[in-house]
């Protein structure tokens, strides 16, 4: 075992992938939001998940349902979401491991 001047940069690396971790997961949760928006063009789903599926239940034109669902611009889209999953994946295995 190491002394203490060994182990502290292994504690500080812990730490921040921790405070890493938790923002990523914070913003995978926003993104997940189960609450409505109202908007020009009635209520919104906050969350691109449920939004998505709100749009392929809800309309008629299932590719234009994708394509809006996948880069909505004034709240989060399914590009972020899956931008962000990367992100934490490649964090994750880049600090923590």
């Amino acid at each position: 075992m190491g002394n203490a001047t060994t182990q502290a940069p292994a504690a500080v690396v812990t730490q921040n992938c921790k405070r890493l971790l938790t923002c990523y997961s914070c913003a995978l949760c926003f993104r997940c939001s189960p609450y409505t928006v109202s908007t020009g063009r009635g209520a919104e789903f906050e969350g691109a998940v449920i939004a998505m599926f709100h749009l392929l239940l809800t309309r008629n034109d299932k590719m234009r349902a994708l394509k809006e669902a996948f880069y909505r611009h004034n709240m989060p889209n399914v590009m972020q979401l899956l931008a962000t999953i990367v992100i934490f994946l490649g964090v994750s295995w880049l600090v923590c491991f």
